[in-house]
C-alpha cells in the first residue's frame, strides 16, 4: 500500500549582492570657528553572499497532489562549519520548517 504522504525536500541557493556606501566627510569645525578638513569621498563596497531556502513538501501518497509546503530562508555563512555543526544546523532548520505544519 502506498504512504499516506511522501516528503520532499529541496534547498534552493541564490547568489545575492548588496552595495553599502560609506561618506567620508570632508570638512569640520575648528576649535575658533575655522574650518579645517579634506576632501570628502564617498566609498561604495559590494557584498557577495548566498541565501538558503529550505523547502519540505508534504505530497499525498495516493494522487501525488501538494498536501503542504513549509520553507525557511536564511544568509549562509562563508566560513563552512564542521559536519556536527552542519548536522545541528540542518536538524534546527528542518524543526523550524515542520513547526509550521499543521497551518493553523
Amino acid at each position: 500500500t502506498p504512504a499516506d504522504l511522501r516528503v520532499r525536500a529541496a534547498l534552493i541557493v541564490e547568489n545575492k549582492q548588496n552595495q553599502v556606501s560609506t561618506y567620508h566627510g570632508g570638512f569640520w569645525g575648528g576649535p575658533w570657528g575655522g574650518y579645517w578638513g579634506g576632501p570628502a569621498y564617498t566609498e561604495t563596497r559590494t557584498l557577495d553572499y548566498q541565501v538558503g531556502t529550505l523547502q519540505i513538501d508534504l505530497i499525498d501518497g495516493r494522487d501525488g497532489k501538494l498536501v503542504w509546503r513549509g520553507s525557511a530562508r536564511q544568509v549562509l555563512r562563508n566560513n563552512a562549519p564542521n559536519p556536527a555543526e552542519r548536522a545541528a544546523a540542518i536538524r534546527e532548520t528542518v524543526a523550524k520548517v515542520l513547526a509550521q505544519y499543521p497551518p493553523r
